[in-house]
């Protein structure tokens, strides 16, 4: 790929490699998914990798792993978790602590949950799915956060980090793939925290994730966006969507967990919990004239 071009020629340039002879070119698609490169240049060298033979995959993916963006790592576990070497693989990275768990999102999870390989389904609970008994271990360690002390200044910082790529408040500040929070500013803080280390107790309304088989084409899971008589689509956070002809869907189902991250409590400590519930419960300043 000329390093001269511009990233757009660029992607597209991989990808027509990837059309014409994708083992061909391995050594290209792996020379750009280094963090020299731009994000989009590398989700391009990663989803060429769907191209490949699947022992090739997961090995070089799971590899750069720890060197990934967001971005980038989102679309390798993807394509990696696209085949059923990949989901042994990633399993196996999950076991080891090499890919944690909250680096997967909720459809990521999923796949492996919803696994055809029954084997593959039983690895993947015992790995992904947490005993109530933990959990109620890890609310109990955010108690101290309730204590009232939270800064609402840092906690505008937690809350992009960790809640703009679903969340807004007051219409602004991030994408509207849940519910605005500014909604949540007067419920107690003991409801606001346990809503948010154990998101699947409560999910609101218009914001549920539904699993649709379609008639061609992998299975996807996103929450209901934009309709028409002939098609729905379905957002996957991120930006991302997917329009689904009404026609090409076998039979779609509302999945009863919440797409949130049930693994927060791994990125956020509950100091900065103190803070995002701080922000999440001061009103907004009135604007200046």
């Amino acid at each position: 790929a000329d390093t001269a071009a511009s990233p757009e020629a660029r992607v597209d340039a991989i990808a027509l490699l990837a059309l014409a002879d994708a083992p061909a070119h391995r050594r290209v698609f792996e020379s750009v998914i280094t963090s020299s490169e731009p994000d989009a240049v590398q989700i391009a060298g990663v989803d060429a990798f769907r191209r490949l033979p699947a022992d090739l995959v997961p090995a070089f993916l799971l590899a750069r792993w720890p060197t990934l963006t967001a971005p980038v790592r989102s679309a390798a576990a993807t394509v990696v978790l696209s085949r059923r070497e990949g989901s042994e693989a990633m399993l196996d990275a999950l076991q080891a602590g090499t890919v944690k768990v909250w680096m997967l999102n909720f459809a990521q999870k999923r796949s492996l949950i919803m696994h055809r390989d029954e084997r593959i389904r039983a690895r993947s609970r015992t790995v992904l799915e947490e005993s109530p008994e933990a959990r109620a271990r890890i609310v109990a360690r955010y108690a101290a956060a309730l204590g009232g002390r939270g800064d609402a200044g840092r906690g505008a910082a937690v809350f992009t980090s960790n809640c703009s790529m679903c969340h807004q408040v007051d219409g602004k500040g991030g994408l509207e793939m849940g519910p605005d929070l500014s909604t949540v500013r007067h419920r107690p803080m003991p409801l606001i925290l346990a809503d948010i280390l154990e998101p699947s107790r409560s999910i609101a309304q218009h914001y549920e994730t539904y699993q649709v088989e379609r008639a061609g084409g992998d299975p996807l899971i996103g929450v209901i966006g934009e309709q028409s008589p002939t098609s729905i689509t379905f957002r996957q956070g991120a930006g991302q969507s997917v329009t689904v002809p009404r026609r090409d869907i076998r039979q779609m189902n509302v999945v009863p967990q919440s797409t949130m991250p049930e693994a927060l409590d791994q990125q956020v400590t509950p100091e900065q919990m103190a803070d995002l519930l701080a922000y999440l419960t001061t009103p907004p300043r009135p604007s200046t004239p």
